[in-house]
């Protein structure tokens, strides 16, 4: 009797101590204050809407580099990621073999052709100087809208990358990080840039914007709340993401930035 007792009594220890742990494990996960990955503009003052409108208690970490967002929320030091588009996702977890996964889609901001000598992509010269985007991602939609401004042909290669088979106007096109674009704004003929990144620096696109891409409908281009596998069931996360696809945020977003930045909700 006695060795069934301390049997029964093992097993209510057990029982109890797993459900401590248990009981401590949704303590730390449902507690603790979220930290989010943004870019500034839009993302950073679009969340900094949501936690003043809706009183949400979340850390925002502003960063500038794009692949860094990615890595810190792999590695853990982020819980979400607020900052790239769906092909840019899906390009960083084929190249890293990364799990990243969408929360939810937000808005979308067109890429467009950007000029302080012109007015309009006609007037556009013979050896004019250009400065896109080296990511993969953004070099090829920079050469797509460039293609589509009239001004190369392109060709595209077996792993989904372009080069350029005409350029008769000879433009000097140079690929540099996406960051330092703005730098060659007042130096160079065009640049092409990402509405975010144009505002950041205050390149405002109705005053130089000259061709624009044709993107609204293109879900691939879709700005994307981004976490981890391990974290695709998080409450407060599903919360961020429902006040991100409210009206609330919906309205922010027509009204700051004009049109330039739509929701996709």
């Amino acid at each position: 009797m006695n060795k069934y007792l301390r049997i029964f009594l093992m097993f209510i220890f057990v029982y109890i101590f797993m459900s401590c742990i248990s009981d401590i494990g949704v303590i730390n996960t449902t507690d603790r204050k979220l930290k989010i990955g943004v870019t500034t503009v839009p993302y950073g003052e679009i969340l900094q809407n949501i936690k003043n409108v809706f009183k949400e208690d979340f850390e925002i970490v502003n960063y500038i580099d794009y692949d860094t967002l990615n890595r810190d929320l792999v590695n853990g030091n982020l819980d979400a990621n607020f900052f790239q588009t769906r092909d840019y996702l899906n390009r960083f977890n084929l190249s890293s073999e990364s799990k990243l996964i969408e929360i939810t889609s937000v808005h979308i901001e067109p890429l467009i052709i950007y000029s302080s000598k012109y007015r309009s992509i006609d007037k556009v010269e013979n050896g004019d100087i250009v400065y896109i985007p080296n990511d993969f991602i953004n070099r090829n939609r920079s050469l797509k809208l460039l293609e589509d401004a009239g001004l190369i042909t392109l060709v595209e290669e077996l792993d989904g990358s372009y080069i350029v088979i005409s350029n008769p106007k000879n433009l000097v096109i140079n690929q540099v990080d996406i960051n330092d674009i703005p730098d060659f704004f007042n130096i160079s003929d065009l640049i092409v840039l990402n509405t975010n990144v144009a505002m950041e620096n205050n390149i405002d696109p109705r005053e130089v914007g000259i061709f624009y891409e044709d993107s609204f409908n293109d879900g691939m281009k879709f700005s994307i709340f981004v976490t981890r596998e391990d974290m695709k069931t998080s409450i407060k996360l599903k919360e961020i993401a429902n006040y991100l696809n409210s009206y609330e945020n919906f309205k922010f977003i027509n009204e700051r930035y004009s049109g330039f930045v739509k929701p996709v909700f």
